[in-house]
């Protein structure tokens, strides 16, 4: 009698571990079916030292450049050495670990920036040092990121000071920074110029500007205008009407080719400037 019983208990014993065990593997297989259907992400954002970042295929071959500071949702299952899955507006892509950020504070990875025209480091409006040509500052980090990825303004160190510098004065090596812009063309008639305050030309930074785009406010094409050097000349008063005119005759090229009415009724046409400015 004490035999059966023993043997009963070692059969209801060895069906709860077959139970147990086909439990088991039944909730893996469920939860192993549901993270392929539906795997597991997490959000990141691109990061790189310059504007783009470089999307790859499952072959690892270049499809597309993005924005840094877009945002990706990591598949956490692929993280691999050197790339890892990423879902980003709909679709599956590769990109280098090296250029995904957890945090978007981080998504500019550049370390080192070098001033290519003398500037000064801003905190708000203040003014905290004077920042020379051709100096390092240790990039902590930016202020924002335009639609195409490009950084407004960085947040840098310069001699134990933390401010603010504009991006269009920084370039990424000390070799570029100390270039001047179009040095053997118009770069030395500029430097031989002096001044009788002090000074020369040669200091002053030539780089061109992208002319601004303000909207219902259209920058013409070109702008012609008359400075004044302080002589005493004739002169007409011009009052602004606030309208905006393009000229559409050729201009002389010799303004005192002008006969007195000729001049005048090129006034009426476009803006004059000089030393003041304003209306």
């Amino acid at each position: 009698m004490k035999k059966k019983v023993k043997l009963r208990y070692d059969r209801i014993a060895i069906f709860a571990v077959f139970c147990f065990l086909a439990v088991f593997l039944f909730i893996k297989s469920i939860t192993f079916l549901f993270s392929k259907i539906n795997p597991k992400t997490e959000k990141y954002f691109l990061a790189s030292i310059s504007n783009k970042v470089n999307l790859y295929d499952k072959n690892k071959n270049k499809i597309k450049e993005e924005n840094r500071g877009q945002e990706v949702f990591l598949y956490v299952d692929t993280i691999k050495d050197e790339y890892s899955k990423v879902k980003y507006q709909g679709k599956n892509y590769y990109v280098k670990n090296e250029e995904l950020s957890k945090e978007y504070s981080d998504v500019v990875l550049i370390k080192d920036l070098y001033v290519r025209t003398a500037t000064v480091l801003l905190d708000g409006i203040s003014v905290l040092n004077y920042i020379p040509k051709g100096s390092k500052v240790e990039v902590l980090g930016f202020d924002e990121i335009d639609n195409n990825g490009n950084v407004f303004n960085y947040k840098v160190k310069y001699n134990n000071q933390v401010g603010y510098v504009n991006e269009e004065y920084l370039v990424g090596s000390k070799e570029e920074s100390l270039v001047n812009y179009d040095q053997n063309g118009n770069y030395p008639i500029h430097k031989a110029r002096t001044s009788s305050y002090g000074g020369n030309a040669g200091d002053l930074d030539f780089y061109p500007r992208q002319k601004g785009n303000f909207q219902n406010n259209k920058m013409p094409d070109k702008v012609r205008a008359l400075y004044l050097n302080g002589e005493e000349v004739p002169c007409v008063v011009i009052e602004n009407d606030k309208k905006e005119r393009v000229i559409k005759k050729v201009i002389k090229e010799d303004i005192t080719d002008y006969t007195k009415e000729e001049y005048v009724e090129l006034l009426k046409e476009c803006a004059v400037t000089g030393m003041g400015g304003g209306d």
